[in-house]
């Protein structure tokens, strides 16, 4: 599952956890009086947490082998020397490669999901939108391209539960101005 930051995706996380053995791969926090508390809260209903990096990536593609669920918010920009830089509304975004790479690795079909807040405090609805074709694209360039545009689509769907303040944009290609100075 892709799922953006966008509406409530640790609503998202719970309910999937609760019904299926998910493994959802997340960047620990600093501190790590708030990493217990998040792995407590996120895990509580059988979500198996995995830390981005090699361990996680490898278990990321044991739960996919073994026919389970996995979880990615791919909508961060993965750092410096990381990633392609691709179209998101317009602009190169720094874009992680792992959902492209562990879907030609395995031949998963990704799908996105969004857990949007419904008007007046009604609650919540699940989304299950899936994932172009052009994401399974053996080209990663096309894939990733294809990944941006995918969340571009569900983020124009609900552009106001979207995380905006998030510097997506961060990181730049050589000769590009920071969007942020």
């Amino acid at each position: 599952a892709i799922t953006p930051h966008l509406g409530s995706w640790e609503l998202a996380g719970l309910w999937a956890s609760s019904r299926w053995p998910t493994t959802f791969l997340y960047k620990p926090p600093r501190s790590s009086e708030m990493e217990a508390y998040y792995r407590e809260r996120r895990e509580r209903l059988g979500a198996r947490l995995v830390p981005a990096g090699p361990s996680g990536v490898s278990a990321l593609l044991r739960a996919l082998r073994a026919g389970e669920p996995v979880a990615i918010l791919p909508d961060q920009d993965p750092g410096r020397g990381s990633g392609l830089f691709a179209p998101f509304f317009g602009v190169p975004a720094n874009t992680s490669v792992l959902i492209p790479r562990l879907l030609q690795r395995t031949g998963a079909r990704a799908f996105l999901v969004a857990c949007v807040r419904l008007p007046a405090g009604r609650g919540f609805a699940l989304h299950f939108v899936p994932a172009a074709d052009a994401l399974h694209d053996p080209d990663v360039e096309r894939a990733t391209a294809a990944l941006n545009a995918d969340i571009e689509r569900l983020v124009r769907r609900f552009p106001e539960q979207y995380l905006w303040s998030y510097r997506r944009f961060r990181e730049r290609p050589p000769g590009v101005p920071d969007r942020y100075a």
